[in-house]
Parts: C-alpha cells; sequence; structure tokens
C-alpha cells in the first residue's frame, strides 16, 4: 500500500473527521505559544520575587547579576522544556478528548470552524482580559457580531454547560504537573547557581 492510499484510507475511518475537527478546536483554545509565553512570564515574576525576598531588596553585584541571570535562563529553559514535553500535551489531548466525547461530528465541524476563525481567535484573546475586568468581555468591533452570533448558538451553550468540568480537570492536569516539574526546574536553578561563580 502506498503512502498515498494510506492516507486516503486512514480519512476514510469511522471518526477521523471528528478527530481532526477536535484537535484544531484543542490547539485554537490552549493556545499552546500563548500558554508557554504566560508561563514563562508567571516564571520570571515568581523568580524576580523569590530573590527580591532572598536579597533583602538590596542590589547586586555584577557577580551576583551574572549568576542570577544564569539561574534564570536555566530555570526558563526547564520549564519551557516541561510544559512542551509534559503539560501542554496533555492539556490538548485531555482538551480534543473532552470535545469528541462530548459534541456530535456536525457540532465538531462548526465549532472548529468558528474556532480557527478571526472571530474565534479574538475571543481566545478577550476571555483573558475579561478575567481582570471583573468579568466584562469586551469584543473588537470588527468580530462583534459574529462572536455574538456564536455565543448565542447551541454548540456554544452546549460548550458553556461542560467548561466548568473541563476547567477543573485542565486544573488537575496542570497541578499534577507543577509537583512533577518543580523539583526539576529547581535543581536546574541550583545548579547553574553553583557554576561559574567567580568573575
Amino acid at each position: 500500500m502506498t503512502i498515498a492510499a494510506a492516507v486516503i484510507l486512514i480519512a476514510a475511518l469511522p471518526g477521523a473527521a471528528d478527530v481532526s475537527a477536535a484537535r484544531r478546536i484543542a490547539i485554537a483554545t490552549v493556545r499552546p505559544p500563548r500558554t508557554l509565553a504566560d508561563a514563562l512570564a508567571q516564571f520570571d515574576r515568581q523568580f524576580d520575587a523569590g530573590y527580591a525576598r532572598a536579597g533583602g531588596g538590596t542590589a547586586t553585584t555584577a557577580v551576583q547579576k551574572r549568576r542570577l541571570s544564569r539561574m534564570r535562563a536555566a530555570g526558563r529553559a526547564e520549564m519551557s522544556r516541561q510544559l512542551t514535553t509534559d503539560a501542554i500535551p496533555r492539556l490538548l489531548t485531555l482538551t480534543e478528548r473532552d470535545y469528541r466525547a462530548n459534541f456530535t461530528p456536525a457540532e465538531l465541524a462548526r465549532i472548529a470552524a468558528f474556532w480557527t476563525s478571526p472571530a474565534g481567535e479574538a475571543l481566545v484573546q478577550a476571555m483573558p482580559r475579561a478575567a481582570g475586568q471583573g468579568g466584562t468581555l469586551t469584543l473588537p468591533p470588527e468580530h462583534r457580531d459574529t462572536i455574538t452570533t456564536y455565543l448565542t448558538s447551541p454548540e456554544a451553550r452546549k460548550e458553556s454547560a461542560r467548561s466548568a468540568t473541563l476547567r477543573g480537570e485542565m486544573a488537575t492536569v496542570m497541578t499534577a504537573f507543577l509537583q512533577r516539574a518543580q523539583p526539576k526546574i529547581t535543581a536546574r536553578i541550583a545548579a547553574a547557581g553553583k557554576t561559574g561563580t567567580t568573575p
């Protein structure tokens, strides 16, 4: 069997389109690049706060600054590695499975079409901002009508009913991830702090 024939056969299997649509939804809503960037930004804030407290808020020397820079870089590298090989794949798989289990193929196609559209991307970007604005969702004018129409659709109402369960499962995944990843990140930071300490 040729590769082309195999691809055609796989595409014809029951559920193949479901998997593709559910995967597109997962990628569009989890947003791996944004998830990674947000996690690294949070790491930077926690790193700065932790070492500011440890140093009593005093200015560091050039040697200490180089040491902290190495430690930060090591921690960020390990955090990035852990996220891209562990947490993010798990979040994608969890989201994909949830949608496949709870939506019909026709619903998945319509949901995927929205979330992968410019309007869907705009809504994904607006939701985190709404959390910091008391839940007020500010929509870009050029996508407002499309988003409003989607949010009143049967698919969106069904998504909303599922959202609390999915968010809880995602939180559980992230809690378990941090328990696995934190010791490795801490070890990388500590190792970087022990090397190259001479001026």
